[in-house]
């Protein structure tokens, strides 16, 4: 249980280094560096110690490019880019504690897996409960558009959530398929991440590595860095460690670590226990970045959780 506390407390960790990240650089080409310096470790560090599961059938090559478009390009590019418009970390941790919902429809629509009565109900709560957090939806992010309450980068996040959703179906497929772990997201991650490069280079600015305000939640860091740096060089630096963080921590350990979990646990017992992160990431965004948790996000929490325990009534009792 230790191991899973610990991943999902380096995957919230992500959502605030991410947010952080952002202040200096814009979303794709974050993404873009992000997973192709982390798909090449992947499948370096495997041709060198596995080379036998370093294979790729050719009758596979579609699920791998679904899951580099969808698990990787699409959703890191709408999350990236919804918190770049405002979505604060601590929302952003508490949408993707919809994704076990998503997943569960999109299994039933793709794969044809039945829902009971009490999983739909759970379901409902569960969606219901993201009511508050969106009450929550500040000016800024209005800025960029709305329908309604909701905003423009909400419903981006919400997509990024379904397109990851839709991804762990995918590497489920590839894994009873024979591949390990570091395989897939290797190569899923660096295709992904060329893509976000390309996309970056025809849509955002030039340079791609933006000098921070020396005010707001990172103004110390910068001023630290800068101060053993010379100034040009302080943002590119601060970029790198925040790169480097999220590399090692969340795409080598606690996503090759969650692999290596399914081979223990459930799928659905690693879902229901992921309802630890936005816990996790409420705390961190409030520490390091200030961000404010309100009775809003407690309220969503709380609702969410009900939905999923619901949701996961039956398949907790094997775990009793």
């Amino acid at each position: 249980m230790f191991l899973i506390l610990l991943m999902y407390l380096c995957i919230a960790s992500a959502f605030t280094v991410g947010k952080t990240a952002l202040e200096y650089s814009d979303p794709m080409f974050l993404v873009g560096t992000r997973m192709c310096i982390a798909g090449l470790l992947l499948l370096g560090s495997l041709y060198l110690f596995n080379k036998s599961a370093f294979k790729l059938k050719k009758k596979d090559w579609w699920l791998f490019a679904q899951l580099a478009i969808v698990g990787v390009f699409l959703s890191y590019a709408s999350e990236f880019w919804a918190m770049k418009h405002n979505v604060s970390s601590v929302k952003a941790c508490l949408f993707f504690n919809l994704s076990p919902f998503f997943t569960a429809i999109l299994a039933y629509f793709m794969i044809n897996e039945k829902l009971s009565r009490m999983k739909w109900l759970g379901l409902a709560v569960g969606f219901l409960g993201m009511g508050p957090m969106l009450l929550t939806n500040v000016q800024a992010e209005s800025v960029a558009g709305s329908f309604g309450i909701i905003s423009i980068p909400e419903i981006a996040m919400l997509f990024s959530v379904i397109t990851f959703a839709q991804s762990w179906i995918i590497f489920k497929q590839l894994m009873t398929r024979g591949y390990a772990p570091p395989m897939i997201n290797g190569f899923t991650m660096f295709a992904g991440g060329v893509l976000s490069l390309i996309s970056s280079f025809l849509f955002e600015r030039f340079p791609p590595i933006i000098a921070a305000t020396t005010s707001g939640p990172d103004a110390s860091f910068y001023n630290f860095i800068a101060s053993y740096v010379s100034v040009p060089y302080a943002a590119l630096t601060i970029f790198a460690i925040y790169v480097a963080y999220l590399i090692l921590v969340t795409n080598v350990f606690a996503y090759n670590l969650y692999g290596y979990l399914m081979n223990s646990y459930s799928t659905t017992f690693l879902s229901f226990a992921g309802f630890t992160t936005p816990i996790f990431g409420g705390i961190l965004g409030w520490f390091f970045r200030g961000e404010q948790v309100t009775w809003h996000f407690w309220a969503s929490v709380f609702l969410v959780f009900i939905g999923l325990y619901i949701f996961y009534k039956d398949e907790l009792k094997t775990f009793k």
